[in-house]
Protein backbone atom coordinates (compact mmCIF):
# COMPACT_ATOMS: atom_id res chain seq x y z
CA UNK A 1 0.00 0.00 0.00
CA UNK A 2 1.05 3.56 -0.94
CA UNK A 3 0.67 5.80 1.87
CA UNK A 4 -0.41 9.30 0.23
CA UNK A 5 0.96 12.77 1.77
CA UNK A 6 -1.18 15.57 2.87
CA UNK A 7 -0.60 18.10 5.21
CA UNK A 8 -4.26 18.80 5.27
CA UNK A 9 -7.20 16.10 5.70
CA UNK A 10 -8.48 17.50 2.09
CA UNK A 11 -5.13 17.11 0.98
CA UNK A 12 -4.91 13.31 2.34
CA UNK A 13 -8.24 12.27 0.54
CA UNK A 14 -7.48 14.09 -2.82
CA UNK A 15 -4.29 12.25 -2.75
CA UNK A 16 -6.51 8.98 -1.61
CA UNK A 17 -8.56 9.38 -4.40
CA UNK A 18 -6.10 9.58 -7.49
CA UNK A 19 -3.11 7.26 -5.73
CA UNK A 20 -5.53 4.46 -5.80
CA UNK A 21 -5.56 3.70 -1.90
CA UNK A 22 -9.45 2.41 -0.58
CA UNK A 23 -11.12 4.01 2.07
CA UNK A 24 -10.42 0.55 4.23
CA UNK A 25 -6.57 1.33 3.92
CA UNK A 26 -7.36 5.24 5.37
CA UNK A 27 -9.71 3.79 8.31
CA UNK A 28 -6.40 1.48 9.29
CA UNK A 29 -3.91 4.16 8.79
CA UNK A 30 -6.20 6.28 11.12
CA UNK A 31 -6.68 3.66 13.96
CA UNK A 32 -3.26 2.57 13.98
CA UNK A 33 -2.07 6.10 14.15
CA UNK A 34 -5.01 6.51 17.14
CA UNK A 35 -3.54 3.76 18.70
CA UNK A 36 0.20 4.20 18.93
CA UNK A 37 -0.77 7.53 19.84
CA UNK A 38 -2.47 6.40 22.81
CA UNK A 39 0.10 3.54 23.52
CA UNK A 40 2.40 6.68 23.63
CA UNK A 41 0.72 8.50 25.90
CA UNK A 42 -0.13 5.79 28.50
CA UNK A 43 3.52 5.18 28.45
CA UNK A 44 4.37 8.92 29.17
CA UNK A 45 1.54 8.91 31.97
CA UNK A 46 3.23 5.47 33.40
CA UNK A 47 7.03 6.85 33.27
CA UNK A 48 7.56 4.22 30.56
CA UNK A 49 10.02 5.11 27.89
CA UNK A 50 8.09 6.08 24.92
CA UNK A 51 9.60 6.75 20.99
CA UNK A 52 10.11 9.42 19.31
CA UNK A 53 7.04 10.51 16.76
CA UNK A 54 9.50 9.36 13.60
CA UNK A 55 10.16 5.75 15.44
CA UNK A 56 5.79 6.07 15.89
CA UNK A 57 5.16 6.79 12.59
CA UNK A 58 7.46 4.16 11.29
CA UNK A 59 5.58 1.46 13.48
CA UNK A 60 2.63 2.10 12.03
CA UNK A 61 3.84 1.90 8.23
CA UNK A 62 5.47 -1.48 8.97
CA UNK A 63 2.00 -2.63 10.59
CA UNK A 64 -0.16 -1.67 7.89
CA UNK A 65 2.39 -3.19 4.99
CA UNK A 66 2.74 -6.59 7.13
CA UNK A 67 -0.99 -6.49 7.52
CA UNK A 68 -1.07 -5.63 3.34
CA UNK A 69 1.21 -8.53 2.81
CA UNK A 70 -1.14 -10.93 5.17
CA UNK A 71 -4.46 -9.98 3.45
CA UNK A 72 -2.63 -10.09 -0.20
Amino acid sequence: MRIPIGWTWDELQRAAMHGGVTVLSLVRLFCYSMNRCWRARNAKLHSREIGTPVGIAATIVENLALLDQVTS
